[in-house]
């Protein structure tokens, strides 16, 4: 029997791998996408975007399921910030101790980058000849003031520590640790600004409908699934990947693979030492059971408890209450946090609220194939072995759900011939 043949074979279930098949679907790709059984998590708001507007219009959404935003919350160990509710001005008087109008300007400044970046970034299509992260820099490059000398590459934290005060500069990395998950060593000042101009924008959008739509646009393109516990092994040729094997010994190929998650990595043996130190970083997940009393300054869509190590908070209606995920971010080379950690550090700061927290099982992943890999990010063109590496973690780290919006349309770049 011959063996089914597809244009491209994606390794992945987030939001990126789907917007990436269903972008390439409709231009006639065939594409099947190898993820695991449960869909993908996504925030139970999104906040808004350009690309998030664009995935729309393609869609054919009625706009008017675009949504005020909600209430965001930082939360850290000595400030509270409401970021939507209420003019950032006041906010800052009310935190910062001594008259210091830099903060506000910092981030008026940011909005103002972030919306032309994000602006341009749509208007490109993500181009094919960069990696994100580069073409993100090179775009920068274009609307940085004549007159200023900040270059869109350079640290955050350097910037904060050379023209903030110790007081405001420690509430500005407790902003953006909080709304990145990452330190703020690791961020650009681009990065920043796409950042805080996404929380920003005062429109959002429900996360379960855009997995809805994702679904019902993937399956109207006769976009193929198989959950990744099927897959036996990768079908090699030499270096270059020829297809998959799957446990009732059916073989698929394809002319280009895309990894797209990095949970698809199980399959892989990664030889660069730089990735390696990568896979190290995970982000376990938990959640609370229902919160029993008042707590209602605390009950936004979606909060932050800044630190160290920040844990990100998503308010989801259930049946039974509320619930909140908890995402807790970790660096190589640290100890992750245990469901203990997790449930001492939210007492100090719920401290009369009566609640639970419990570990989420996660999917068992598949064993890794001792096959060689050198990850490359999106390359100037689809490299001779067909493998595509775009892991949103890795190419734009630390921007959330927008990012993953970003990196659809590039993947999808890629994937669609310029010329037919």
């Amino acid at each position: 029997m011959k063996s089914p043949h597809f244009d491209t074979i994606i390794f992945g279930n987030g939001p990126a791998a789907r917007i990436a098949a269903f972008l390439a679907g409709r231009r006639g790709r065939r594409i099947l996408i190898c993820g695991d059984d449960q869909p993908a998590t996504l925030p139970s708001v999104l906040p808004f975007c350009h690309h998030l507007e664009k995935l729309l219009t393609i869609f054919g959404t009625d706009r008017s399921q675009l949504q005020a935003a909600g209430n965001l919350q930082l939360i850290a160990q000595q400030h509270r910030l409401d970021l939507t509710g209420k003019p950032l001005d006041d906010e800052w008087r009310r935190e910062l101790t001594t008259e210091d109008e830099k903060p506000a300007q910092l981030l008026q400044k940011l909005d103002i980058w972030g919306a032309k970046l994000a602006q341009t970034l749509t208007a490109r299509n993500p181009s094919a000849l960069f990696s994100l992260r580069g073409q993100i820099r090179l775009a920068a490059v274009g609307w940085k003031p004549a007159h200023e000398r900040l270059s869109p590459g350079a640290s955050l934290s350097r910037y904060l520590e050379r023209h903030t005060n110790h007081e405001a500069g420690n509430l500005l990395r407790d902003l953006f640790c909080g709304l990145s998950g990452l330190s703020v060593d690791m961020l650009s000042m681009a990065q920043a600004a796409l950042l805080w101009h996404w929380t920003c924008l005062p429109k959002t959008f429900k996360g379960d409908t855009l997995s809805e739509l994702l679904s019902l646009r993937t399956r109207q393109f006769h976009v193929a699934e198989t959950p990744s516990t099927q897959i036996e092994s990768l079908v090699w040729s030499g270096r270059r990947l020829q297809g998959i094997r799957l446990r009732d010994g059916q073989n698929i190929r394809a002319d280009q693979f895309v990894l797209a998650s990095q949970d698809a990595l199980s399959f892989f043996t990664v030889t660069n030492k730089k990735y390696q130190q990568m896979l190290c970083a995970t982000r376990p997940t938990w959640t609370t059971t229902p919160i029993r009393g008042e707590v209602s300054p605390l009950l936004a869509e979606r909060f932050i408890l800044a630190g160290a190590v920040p844990l990100l908070v998503t308010r989801y209606d259930v049946p039974e209450g509320v619930r909140f995920l908890i995402e807790a971010g970790v660096h190589s080379g640290e100890r992750p946090y245990t469901c203990k950690d997790i449930d001492q550090r939210l007492r100090q700061i719920l401290a009369f609220t009566e609640f639970h927290v419990e570990e989420v099982a996660l999917p068992a992943r598949n064993r890794p194939h001792k096959g060689y890999v050198k990850l490359c990010g999106l390359p100037c063109s689809m490299p001779r072995r067909n493998l595509l590496i775009a892991i949103p973690g890795w190419l734009f780290p630390g921007s959330g759900i927008n990012s993953e919006l970003l990196l659809g349309f590039a993947i999808a770049n890629q994937l669609i011939p310029t010329t037919k």
